[in-house]
């Protein structure tokens, strides 16, 4: 079993690399599930590490590695391929520059507790894959191009985006997240992409919410001598 997180890394990589694959072959949509595929996989290879104990420097380097395939080079040869323009290679490029230097970023200052600076190079990825199969998005260059650089300076940023296990998204009702994650199944079964988009979108606008008001409840407590400081 110490092995399987190591197995999960390595299914990552080949998810980022038959990605990469199926988008210069002309099969972007199955290339966008493929790298979706690959960010669970990034999320369960850590968590199954730190269950088992066996994080180290060599699966942290396989790890990013594996991110550099995946969330980082499939997302910019998506952006490549979308258009023949200098500018969008150009876009491409910065996309990738900005995404490597997030990842390396991250294995030089990894975060705890469940925080990271800068969108998660996961997330990144997942909204730009997306973003470049949604027609509404695609019809409007434009924007979707000025959306690539804005996640990509997101994720280089040192904003801070809660873990889906953090403590901060406990803040709102259960009955919030039933009814968000009910609407986005319902949406999935028509249009997948535009779900997908979509709550992501949402987790960038409410994570850094929730971890200030959540902070601001822990300051609270602290104060009042409910909580160690």
């Amino acid at each position: 079993m110490n092995y399987l997180p190591t197995m999960l890394t390595l299914l990552n990589a080949i998810c980022g690399g038959v990605g990469i694959f199926l988008i210069i072959t002309g099969h972007p949509f199955i290339a966008g599930f493929i790298i979706v595929f690959g960010a669970m996989l990034d999320f369960w290879d850590g968590k199954l590490a730190r269950l088992f104990g066996v994080e180290n420097n060599m699966g942290a380097t396989a790890d990013m590695i594996a991110d550099m395939v995946t969330f980082a080079t499939a997302p910019a040869v998506m952006i490549w391929f979308t258009g023949e323009s200098p500018v969008i290679k150009s876009i491409a490029v910065l996309y990738w520059l900005l995404l490597i230097g997030r990842l390396i970023r991250f294995r030089l200052h990894p975060t705890s507790h469940g925080l990271f600076h800068g969108l998660p190079s996961p997330s990144a990825a997942i909204l730009t894959v997306s973003a470049s199969l949604i027609p509404f998005l695609t019809a409007r260059p434009i924007f979707f191009y000025a959306g690539c650089v804005i996640i990509a300076l997101l994720a280089i940023s040192k904003i801070r985006f809660p873990a889906i296990t953090h403590a901060s998204l406990k803040l709102l009702p259960k009955t919030f997240y039933i009814a968000l994650y009910g609407l986005h199944v319902l949406a999935f079964l028509f249009w997948q992409y535009e779900a997908i988009f979509s709550l992501f979108i949402i987790y960038i606008i409410l994570g850094p919410i929730l971890l200030g008001k959540f902070d601001a409840v822990q300051a609270r407590l602290v104060r009042e001598g409910d909580a160690p400081a």
